[in-house]
């Protein structure tokens, strides 16, 4: 079979050579002028030398050339068969090692803030797991056991408007008490926190909860940057504000809308912030006394060399533990007596390091665990980063 292309480049030639041999036209025995039908149309030869299924608009013809084929090419058919061979030999892409003179520099990585793994001001896990599952519980209790709406309390003033921030925090805070005339002349006034009673819990809706929730969130994040600034002691999140902040945490609606969650999540992420200022400054101020109390139900941690709370490199170095101080009271105690309650002098409180962190991590673990902003737990440590061990 010839070459695709073959008929045409030999009719070709052949006129090329009579043309330069005869000089003129071509003619018959009487000397008339003979037309000569050049028949350049090789469509019945290049049909058989295209594959069947070849794109359409090939500009030039290819030749078929079989798969062992290793000559050379005679024709620009062959040439661009050969072309597509290869080509279709080669790898979709190919991975290319950059030269080292024209890698990025990278800067060196961060060295580890600590190599004694978890920062003692948080959590342990196994408390985040159970918390978690606790909160659920409780929510799920409350849910099932409330009441039908109490009256409210007589001594309780009216409730402030949901955006009014400053009534909120003088409500909460006690403010607003009717004092006689010897009194208001002779001391000033004490004011008493009002509790978080269910007659007045019953009283909120959704919305006016995620305000009152906003407004402690800022009052909490004024303190604590004003205390940064000025240097001076002070506890930003005040028991009676957690106290607020946990009962209207608990009585939230579980399904929120993204605003009232960011709301929660800043919420959270400021007692983080809280929490890390504090242990830092118990750090400065010498604070952070170690207190060897073994790992247990009252102790009862094992035979002797058993671990105790707060064990950073292995026995013989004891840090401070998180409510290791509470333990060894409670520790102390006979199991006989009567179990006081955990704000009570008696178990151990002082409105201390401990105390402080207790309530940021109440709070803001109940925003993670109750709407599953579990992310959170990764912003409470970088909240740590920096902030010492011991």
């Amino acid at each position: 079979m010839p070459r695709p292309g073959q008929k045409r480049n030999r009719t070709l030639a052949a006129l090329a050579v009579q043309d330069a041999t005869n000089q003129g036209v071509p003619q018959d025995e009487a000397g008339m002028e003979v037309d000569i039908e050049v028949d350049l149309d090789d469509e019945d030869d290049d049909a058989d030398a295209i594959k069947p299924g070849t794109k359409t608009g090939q500009a030039l013809p290819v030749a078929v050339i079989p798969d062992d084929f290793a000559g050379e090419p005679e024709d620009g058919a062959t040439y661009l068969a050969l072309v597509n061979r290869a080509n279709n030999s080669l790898p979709f892409y190919k991975r290319v090692d950059v030269p080292e003179h024209l890698r990025p520099t990278t800067p060196a990585p961060a060295p580890p803030i600590s190599t004694t793994g978890r920062h003692p001001a948080l959590p342990r896990q196994s408390w985040q797991v159970l918390f978690g599952t606790h909160l659920a519980a409780y929510r799920d209790h409350l849910a099932a056991s409330w009441p039908e709406t109490l009256p409210y309390p007589a001594d309780y003033p009216p409730l402030p408007s949901a955006g009014d921030m400053v009534g909120w925090l003088g409500y909460i805070n006690g403010a607003g008490v009717e004092m006689d005339e010897e009194e208001a002349m002779n001391a000033e006034p004490v004011l008493t926190p009002r509790e978080p009673r269910i007659s007045v819990l019953q009283r909120l809706d959704s919305n006016t909860v995620v305000r009152v929730l906003k407004h402690l969130n800022r009052a909490t994040k004024t303190a604590l940057q004003q205390l940064e600034e000025d240097g001076t002691e002070g506890d930003p999140f005040p028991p009676a504000h957690a106290r607020w902040a946990f009962a209207l945490l608990a009585i939230l609606d579980r399904q929120l809308g993204g605003d009232d969650t960011a709301v929660l999540r800043d919420f959270a992420r400021t007692l983080a912030s809280v929490a890390a200022w504090r242990w830092g400054e118990a750090a400065k101020r010498g604070e952070l006394e170690p207190v060897p109390v073994k790992v247990g139900f009252y102790g009862q941690g094992g035979e002797e060399g058993a671990p105790v709370l707060g064990e950073l490199n292995g026995p013989g170095r004891v840090g401070y533990a998180v409510g290791a101080r509470w333990k060894a009271v409670r520790d102390a105690r006979a199991r006989s007596e009567a179990t006081p309650r955990p704000e009570t002098t008696e178990a151990g409180h002082m409105d201390g390091l401990d105390e402080c962190l207790a309530r940021c991590w109440m709070c803001a673990h109940a925003v993670a665990a109750g709407w599953a902003q579990w992310d959170l737990l990764d912003d409470f440590e970088d909240a740590f980063r920096g902030v010492p061990r011991e």
